[in-house]
C-alpha cells in the first residue's frame, strides 16, 4: 500500500510538480529549437544572447523543480530529515539567489534605477516593482530551511543512535 494514501496534500504537490516538470521540458525544448532556427537564419547576436539566457533560466527552474520533487519523495516516505535534503535546500537557495541576481541585472539594464522604485503613483496609475526582491527572499528562505533541516537531521541521528 502506498504511503501517499493518507497524504492528500503530498499527492497534490507531487502532481503539481509533475505538471511543472513536464511543462518545463516542453518550454525548454521549444526554446532550444527556436534558438537553433534563429541562429541558422543569422539573427542578431542580441536575440541569440536572450535565447541562451532564457534557456539557462528554464534549466535552473527545472533543476529547482527536480530538487523539490526529491524532497517531496522523502517527505512521502516519512524520512524528511536526511542530509541530502539539506544539500537540496542549499542548492535551491543558491540557484534562486543567482536567478535573482540575473533578473536584477536585466531590470537594471532595461529600467535603470527605476528598478528600485517599490511603489510609484503618478498619472499612469499605481505601479509596483516588488518582484525584484522575491527571488532573494525565496533564496534566503530556502537557505533557512536548509539550516532547519540540518538541525532536524542532527536531532534525528542523535535520537537514532540513542535507541
Amino acid at each position: 500500500m502506498s504511503k501517499e494514501v493518507g497524504k492528500p496534500l503530498a499527492k497534490l504537490l507531487k502532481r503539481t510538480l509533475d505538471v511543472f516538470w513536464i511543462l518545463g521540458w516542453i518550454v525548454l525544448l521549444l526554446l532550444v529549437v527556436t534558438a537553433v532556427v534563429q541562429t541558422i537564419h543569422f539573427q542578431s547576436i542580441t536575440n541569440t544572447i536572450a535565447h541562451v539566457a532564457l534557456v539557462g533560466f528554464v534549466m535552473v527552474l527545472l533543476f529547482i523543480i527536480l530538487q523539490l520533487r526529491r524532497i517531496l519523495s522523502t517527505v512521502v516516505d516519512d524520512q524528511p530529515f536526511v542530509f541530502a535534503n539539506v544539500t537540496r535546500f542549499r542548492s535551491i537557495g543558491y540557484s534562486t539567489l543567482v536567478l535573482g541576481a540575473l533578473l536584477l541585472v536585466k531590470d537594471l539594464y532595461f529600467k535603470g534605477w527605476n528598478t528600485f522604485v517599490i511603489l510609484n503613483a503618478d498619472d499612469a496609475g499605481i505601479t509596483t516593482n516588488v518582484q525584484v526582491a522575491l527571488p532573494f527572499l525565496f533564496g534566503i528562505l530556502a537557505l533557512l530551511l536548509a539550516e532547519i533541516f540540518k538541525l532536524g537531521y542532527e536531532i534525528y541521528e542523535e535520537n537514532r543512535l540513542t535507541i
